[in-house]
């Protein structure tokens, strides 16, 4: 989208300010409300601004994108904090060191397939959105050469008309392969939305968790 690094991290400064609010307030409502309640509600939110990112096109605005992002952010913490909870439910405490290291090695493992799948089907995607759209770049198509000839008569007044006209090729190619990549990137944000859709009826088969009873006025 042309952002440089510093507009880059503003749209996502606000994310990351809602996240500053919301992983401490996680941390609470777990030991109050059970923590499969909370991952259900952080996937709907997740779901949402995953739905809202597949939207985005090349003239998506600023305030939208930092909008989807601060969905995201919000829902983040109620999905992680009460799933470490829940991780541990049914653990002997002398083993809770074996569940950490497991907890460690699945998140790491996830982590890394993840980024992998995501690498993947973004060339993949972008590949094959590319070939589709090459294939309305003809003579034939009257928006393509419109397009052309304008691009290459304005350049024409700074250059010679064989620079002009390759640069005029250059600068469609740029906004192609940019639209490519986009909608592979939206298409990814489509498939983990619905991705976080149908996990929602997993989280239910998490074991209820069993909070510790607040001691009597008076006790010691």
């Amino acid at each position: 989208l042309g952002y440089t690094a510093t507009e880059a991290g503003l749209a996502l400064t606000l994310g990351g300010m809602i996240t500053m609010v919301t992983m401490p307030l996680a941390g609470v409502l777990t030991g109050r409300i059970q923590p499969r309640f909370l991952m259900l509600g952080a996937l709907a939110v997740i779901s949402v601004s995953l739905w809202m990112m597949s939207r985005f096109s090349v003239a998506v605005t600023f305030d939208h994108i930092a909008y989807a992002r601060a969905w995201q952010s919000g829902g983040i913490p109620f999905l992680f904090v009460p799933l470490m909870i829940a991780a541990y439910v049914g653990v002997p405490e002398d083993r809770t060191g074996n569940a950490a290291a497991m907890i460690a090695v699945a998140r790491n493992l996830g982590g890394s397939i993840g980024i992998a799948f995501v690498t993947t089907m973004l060339a993949r995607g972008s590949q094959a959105h590319q070939a589709y759209l090459v294939s309305h770049l003809t003579p034939a198509d009257r928006p393509f050469v419109e397009r052309f000839e304008a691009a290459r008569q304005m350049l024409a007044q700074h250059a010679d008309p064989v620079t002009a006209a390759r640069q005029a090729y250059a600068g469609i190619y740029s906004m192609l392969d940019q639209q490519a990549h986009l909608w592979a990137y939206v298409d990814n944000f489509f498939k983990f939305g619905l991705m976080a859709v149908c996990t929602m009826p997993l989280i239910l088969l998490f074991k209820r968790v069993s909070h510790p009873a607040k001691p009597a006025p008076g006790a010691r």
